[in-house]
């Protein structure tokens, strides 16, 4: 039946979750004599636990362990140019020092004041941008994810609602149109073919065939010089709607054929707009560029900050006040980094979505449900 199916699809999808999560659904199915059965429970079951499995694959450290999360190697938090940045102000203070404590006339101690009204201004200013450019990359890469999982749950659900129909042929094509759709989504992301395997978790994100239809695509829009964003971005919609347009022929004519009705139909109509809507969401913000005006203005602030903070240093702790600017310094550039690693999620960095993976047990959960489809007739 319906119950038992979804039961025994919550255990396939959901194996590294918790026995007493699924006993408790089991219990709650095999405990009841009538048709009372509550489907809303089960579905929330079903959405709380699958999405926490999903989203624990993804994080690569233990939240509760505090020196394993500290201690934890990642080469994308300490990169050379941060400790290049950091020593190229050291050298600057240090030439400050000098200047002040050997040259006669060069004495900072007269601007004292001055440059201590100045740093607790730029203090307050500089610690609010901080905070919200740290806040604001966390949010995109957290949109990010969410977008991901929404593209993945409703195109799930489109294929189930499609093995009501019965009809292998129509739920076969459409999980094909469906799969090339995500496919082409996360291959324009960075215009490139997935992370190389070297764990047997992933695979291209498109075949040789799909490459083909992009450089087909290519030379029908006649580009041969070097595109521009807009351009580019041009050739990746047009594959994407025309997915969307082949998905959409072929609900018409199913439906033509009387294969579905009206309102299975708009249904499916609905679900493949959502999916649609969603991959423009992902591709979106993989591809629209950071402004450069923005990322200038940040450097900036960061340049001017640490300048008004070494003058500071130097009146209070001579010679010594390069560690403390080293200190400081590395510290402020590697929260810039952060924010620009996490910015967007749709890269190949350690801390980027693995798209592939994501891709891959897609493939294999809907290969899981038409096998269960092939069971119950």
């Amino acid at each position: 039946t319906v119950q038992a199916f979804i039961i025994e699809l919550i255990q396939y999808t959901a194996s590294p979750i918790k026995s007493k999560y699924i006993e408790s659904t089991s219990r709650m199915y095999n405990n009841n004599k009538t048709n009372t059965f509550n489907f809303n429970i089960l579905i929330i079951y079903i959405y709380k636990y699958s999405l926490k499995y999903l989203i624990n694959k993804m994080i690569t450290y233990t939240k509760t362990n505090f020196l394993e999360t500290l201690l934890k190697r990642c080469y994308n938090l300490f990169d050379l140019h941060i400790l290049l940045f950091s020593s190229a102000s050291v050298l600057f203070t240090y030439l400050v020092t000098v200047l002040n404590e050997e040259v006669e006339g060069f004495d900072l101690n007269k601007h004292a004041v001055s440059l201590s009204s100045i740093l607790s201004v730029f203090n307050f200013f500089f610690a609010t941008l901080l905070s919200f450019r740290l806040n604001s990359a966390f949010n995109s890469w957290s949109n990010g994810y969410g977008n991901v999982t929404k593209l993945i749950n409703a195109s799930k659900r489109l294929i189930c609602i499609l093995s009501t129909t019965k009809d292998a042929t129509f739920v076969l094509n459409m999980k094909s149109l469906i799969t090339s759709y995500i496919s082409y989504v996360f291959y324009f992301c960075n215009n490139k073919n997935g992370r190389l395997d070297v764990d047997g978790l992933r695979q291209p994100f498109l075949s040789q065939q799909q490459m083909y239809i992009i450089e087909q695509y290519d030379h029908m829009m006649n580009y041969e010089k070097e595109k521009s964003i807009l351009e580019s971005n041009l050739d990746s919609t047009i594959v994407l709607s025309s997915v969307e347009k082949d998905m959409r022929n072929l609900i018409a004519t199913y439906k033509k054929d009387e294969v579905l009705n009206f309102f299975e139909a708009e249904n499916l109509n609905a679900l493949v707009t959502t999916i649609a809507n969603l991959g423009e969401t992902i591709f979106n913000m993989a591809n629209i560029p950071i402004v450069l005006v923005y990322n200038q203005f940040i450097n900036l602030t960061i340049t001017l900050y640490l300048i008004v903070y070494s003058l500071n240093i130097v009146i209070t702790s001579q010679y010594y006040s390069g560690i403390w600017v080293f200190i400081w310094s590395t510290f402020v550039f590697m929260a810039n980094n952060v924010c620009n690693q996490i910015d967007t999620p749709f890269g190949f960095e350690e801390n980027d979505i693995e798209l592939e993976i994501v891709l891959l047990r897609f493939k294999k959960d809907i290969e899981y449900i038409n096998v269960q489809d092939i069971h119950m007739v």
